[in-house]
């Protein structure tokens, strides 16, 4: 019994090999302070543009985001508080900016080009949730690269007394720049935010495949000879 069980360990490890990755553990940013609604609860004419970092000290190495979230503040948010409801585009990137020091004017801080992560519609009355999670296209991070930048452009249309916890210190690990047109608005708050890491299934390469299939064949090899054995 003992011979008919070791074939279908390796085989069995080979694939879990191929298959598993290991994803690093989630990272929260921003020390819960005080509260603020922009981008996500808050609207102001002209106002469509929002950037927030978050200093490489926070992360202890490369992560994989995928996905974002913001917490309700519990002690100003109103009961049936909501977000403003609109479009809102998400981009992930590098900056050489740092907490405390962006630019008032957006383009400025973007030292690398803007990735794509998600695109949301929030349609009007939504809220009553405790934790606002963005799920997106995976962002790999590296902290060596400089710290993580957070850009959303949007459209929307005022909320009503939806609060999420904030971090508003000098120094600080978040900062942020919001407005509209080419410039904004700088300032030492920003949005605790929890990064998630994306969970990422490995596509098998060839030689994988082959090595996989022959510890498949060996094992049915074996199973075969031993019932012949037996008849």
């Amino acid at each position: 019994m003992e011979k008919l069980v070791r074939p279908m360990l390796v085989a069995g490890s080979v694939v879990l090999f191929v298959f598993g990755t290991a994803a690093s553990a989630q990272v929260t940013v921003g020390t819960a302070n005080t509260d603020n609604c922009f981008p996500f609860s808050c609207a102001a004419s002209g106002f469509n543009q929002y950037q927030q970092v978050y200093g490489s000290a926070a992360f202890s190495g490369p992560l994989t985001i995928g996905s974002l979230s913001f917490f309700r503040n519990d002690a100003t948010t109103a009961p049936g508080g909501t977000f403003a409801s609109g479009t809102y585009n998400i981009f992930l990137s590098t900056t050489s900016k740092p907490v405390g020091g962006l630019d008032a004017t957006f383009a400025n801080n973007v030292t690398s080009p803007l990735v794509f992560f998600a695109s949301l519609v929030i349609s009007a009355g939504s809220g009553q949730v405790p934790t606002f999670t963005i799920t997106g296209t995976p962002f790999s991070y590296n902290p060596a690269a400089g710290n993580l930048l957070l850009d959303v452009m949007y459209s929307n249309a005022n909320g009503a007394g939806y609060f999420f916890r904030a971090e508003n210190l000098a120094p600080g690990s978040v900062s942020r720049v919001f407005g509209g047109g080419a410039t904004g608005n700088s300032d030492e708050i920003g949005l605790v935010t929890r990064f998630e890491p994306a969970v990422i299934t490995a596509t098998p390469e060839p030689a994988s495949i082959v090595l996989t299939a022959t510890g498949l064949v060996a094992f049915l090899t074996v199973m075969h000879r031993r019932k012949r054995s037996a008849a």
